[in-house]
């Protein structure tokens, strides 16, 4: 593997982080003891406006490691807008963007860099976290970190369940291959990713509409699983996450609130169901709900539907002004001959080769969304189904 030259870094690592000066130091500590040349790496933090002790951190570094520092006014929880940041000041064609509190290995950065060696195509590599689990900390995880390196606390439990990666399960019903996911970009959680930066400039960055905590990430994982990106697990480029405090109930209550942001700006079949298992609690399990949908759009498809559309709209009184009609489930055959008067239809059907068809014999009057009907974005005034 070329190394990095004198000025330009092989990889970039982004670290946001916010009054969280202690364990941004034992971040640093575990990526100061890497196996990897000090020339080959650089750590960006990306503060959002910080009070405490974090920029003398910082600099407590920098003979140890190629840093770089940048800092945003507090204006609230902006880790979408500070990742960003942190990335605009990367200089490496590779970005990782790590948590503070995640403890790498000491072959992190060489493992990063060997998943996205030559010649293996353009991805981005899911780094396995070992200890994350928010809602579930285990008591024993504290002492390990705070007694042990991570590589000697990895030696000691790793195969304790309480101490993989909550995604572990997901991860082993495809045999670690996300290829075998339609929505590995779920599991794009930034507390230890990398991927090129130019993809991740090609498709915007971080959306910094997102604001507090959750969803941000899984955003981003959409645009970039939608850009082409493939993605894949390291085992290999693996950290710990030290426990912490966390505002639970709050955080919860963000997540909720850019799920709902997330649907608005993606409002498709896929974002749907994430915003739908969501909501309610139901984590890790829309790959289980998308095959649930498949199951119904085969028993469905073939159905006739268009004479109990018609027989709704008919039951519509004379509008001088356009209303919206959501028809739900609109079947291979459920587009009427010709829609009443001031009347504009969206067709919801998460069949897409029923939208499909329909959209060949849509006119200005039709509008099919890709959609279940458990989330409807729009205004819509009436429906009919």
């Amino acid at each position: 593997m070329p190394g990095a030259t004198s000025d330009v870094p092989l990889l970039s690592i982004v670290i946001p982080t916010y009054n969280r000066a202690a364990l941004l130091d034992r971040t640093l500590s575990t990526l100061a003891r890497q196996t990897s040349a000090p020339e080959n790496f650089e750590v960006v933090v990306s503060d959002d406006g910080s009070n405490d002790s974090t920029r003398d951190v910082v600099r407590s570094y920098e003979d140890r490691l190629r840093m770089r520092y940048v800092f945003q006014e507090d204006l609230g929880y902006r880790v979408a807008s500070a990742r960003n940041g942190g990335a605009r000041l990367a200089s490496a064609p590779l970005l990782a963007f790590v948590d503070t509190g995640v403890l790498a290995g000491p072959q992190y950065v060489e493992s990063v860099l060997a998943a996205h060696a030559a010649p293996a195509p353009a991805q981005v590599v899911f780094g396995y976290t070992y200890g994350y689990d928010p809602q579930n900390p285990h008591p024993e995880l504290h002492s390990l970190v705070t007694d042990f390196p991570p590589e000697e606390a990895v030696r000691k439990v790793a195969g304790a369940s309480w101490f993989q990666d909550m995604r572990l399960p997901e991860f082993m019903a495809v045999d670690f291959d996300l290829s075998r996911m339609v929505m590995p970009w779920l599991f794009f959680w930034t507390l230890n990713v990398s991927m090129p930066a130019a993809d991740f400039w090609r498709v915007g960055g971080f959306d910094e509409d997102f604001t507090g905590w959750g969803g941000e990430d899984i955003e981003l994982g959409f645009r970039l699983h939608n850009h082409g990106l493939p993605m894949t697990i390291s085992r290999e480029s693996w950290g710990i996450e030290a426990p912490h405090e966390r505002t639970h109930e709050a955080n919860v209550s963000t997540l909720l609130r850019n799920c709902d942001l997330f649907i608005r700006k993606h409002p498709s079949l896929l974002p749907e169901l994430f915003w739908a298992v969501t909501t309610r609690g139901i984590y890790g399990s829309v790959e289980t709900e998308r095959l649930r949908f498949e199951e119904w759009a085969n028993r469905a498809r073939g159905q006739r539907v268009s004479a109990e559309i018609e027989s709704g709209l008919d039951t519509l009184p004379p509008l001088e002004r356009t209303r919206r009609v959501a028809v739900f489930g609109s079947g291979t055959e459920g587009l009427p001959a010709a829609p009443p008067k001031n009347v504009e239809l969206f067709l919801c059907d998460f069949d897409e080769g029923v939208l499909a068809r329909q959209e060949g014999r849509g006119g200005d009057a039709v509008s099919t969304w890709h959609l279940s009907g458990l989330r409807t974005p729009g205004p819509i005034s009436t429906s009919t189904s």
